[in-house]
């Protein structure tokens, strides 16, 4: 019987939504769908696409503990809602695909991976339930790339530099995964005494935002630097292979993507509207390894149980 593996809630790590960012995924993602240019809006031909994605992801072994919402309270999971805020499952997913529930093919990502990420939330690493979210995820990220590069194909956003940087980090602050990099570190209130001493240029997404809106960059360079080091301070201050470590890798991955994408090189200016350059801090040109820092949190104990039936 698996489900006597569930641990309890005496975690050593902390969730957004108890203080530790003061956000929820969901709130970052409301507050910026409601202004600015849609990227990749959800048209007819992608939403044939989508659908498809999910009933091959749905035929792969891996997939059955994800089909169904997680019936807790029959499972005896008294853990389950206090640490999963947003379930999530294959099959709310498609059911709202059939309603038109997603403006735009981000949304629709960012709502499967929701499943990934409860999943890695509520399982050990090395538990089964865990590696079947990861080889999900990684089969869904895939299949997004090729779907977001045909959709650019087809109708590219007509936008400038400054812009296409906002919509761009927008999307990273609302993937699921990028919870735990929203915000500063409180490392005085999480007890981290050797934070400062590890991190001597600390840096996280809600930070990037504001120097952006502030125009503290002069070139795309500059942007990619800090958020490198976002995910390097991550890495360096828990390991690339602890649980947080895994996700700032996928973050970093997703990030790279994303720029390939936008075709955002490194020497690009940020420009008005009125295409006068702005002027801040700008980046190396060239690729630069950011200065080792950290970001994040304790490894936490983790539940051997599946977020799905």
């Amino acid at each position: 019987d698996w489900s006597s593996d569930v641990c309890s809630s005496d975690l050593s790590w902390r969730h957004a939504e108890d203080g530790t960012h003061g956000h929820t995924h969901m709130e970052h993602r409301d507050k910026r769908a409601k202004a600015g240019p849609v990227l990749y809006p959800m048209d007819e031909p992608l939403l044939r696409k989508c659908d498809a994605l999910m009933k091959n992801l749905a035929k792969k072994s891996q997939a059955v503990h994800f089909l169904r919402p997680v019936d807790w309270k029959k499972m005896g999971l008294v853990d389950y809602p206090k640490l999963i805020k947003h379930p999530m499952d294959v099959g709310t997913v498609s059911e709202r695909l059939g309603k038109n529930h997603y403006a735009r093919l981000e949304d629709f990502a960012n709502e499967t991976r929701l499943i990934w990420k409860n999943a890695f939330i509520f399982n050990a690493p090395d538990s089964l339930y865990f590696k079947a979210a990861k080889s999900l995820s990684d089969a869904f990220e895939k299949a997004m790339e090729k779907m977001e590069a045909e959709a650019e194909a087809v109708s590219a956003l007509q936008v400038d530099t400054m812009e296409r940087c906002n919509i761009l980090l927008a999307d990273i602050q609302a993937n699921p995964l990028a919870e735990w990099f929203l915000d500063p570190v409180d490392h005085v209130a999480l007890g981290l005494t050797d934070y400062t001493q590890v991190i001597t240029q600390p840096m996280d997404l809600s930070t990037v935002m504001k120097k952006l809106d502030e125009n503290a960059y002069t070139n795309v360079a500059g942007v990619k630097c800090d958020l490198d080091l976002v995910w390097q301070n991550c890495i360096t201050f828990n390991t690339r292979d602890s649980w947080v470590g895994k996700h700032a890798v996928t973050l970093r991955d997703f990030t790279a993507k994303k720029f390939a994408q936008a075709k955002l090189t490194d020497d690009q200016l940020l420009s008005s509207e009125t295409g006068t350059p702005r002027k801040g801090l700008g980046g190396p040109v060239k690729g630069v390894v950011p200065k080792p820092s950290a970001l994040l949190l304790p490894q936490a104990n983790r539940a051997q149980v599946a977020t799905g039936e």
